[in-house]
């Protein structure tokens, strides 16, 4: 179990002691949705540009997780927003 985190300010190389009751851990600060180029719209930081829940700026693409999601950034809404875009493209495919 975590109780505490010591920190050291990288500018200053000052030492501090943070107690604490739990830590989320997250895995970067950028999406990795370089790879799409200006395929569909995305923000100043590089997140996905979603309408309608799930839906990108091009039809039948669809987007999820982190790649559209600047505020929670957690495995479980991935996870959730993951089924919302995959009924989507079904749905998409079926018409």
């Amino acid at each position: 179990m975590v109780e505490s985190l010591d920190l050291i300010h990288s500018d200053t190389n000052t030492e501090s002691n943070l107690p604490l009751q739990g830590v989320f851990v997250a895995i970067g600060w950028k999406p990795n949705t370089d790879f799409l180029g200006n395929l569909v719209e995305k923000d100043a930081l590089g997140y996905i540009k979603v309408t309608n829940a799930t839906n990108t700026s091009l039809p039948g693409i669809y987007v999820s997780g982190d790649a559209a999601d600047a505020r929670y950034r957690q495995a479980i809404t991935a996870a959730g927003t993951g089924a919302m875009a995959a009924m989507d493209v079904e749905r998409f495919l079926s018409h």
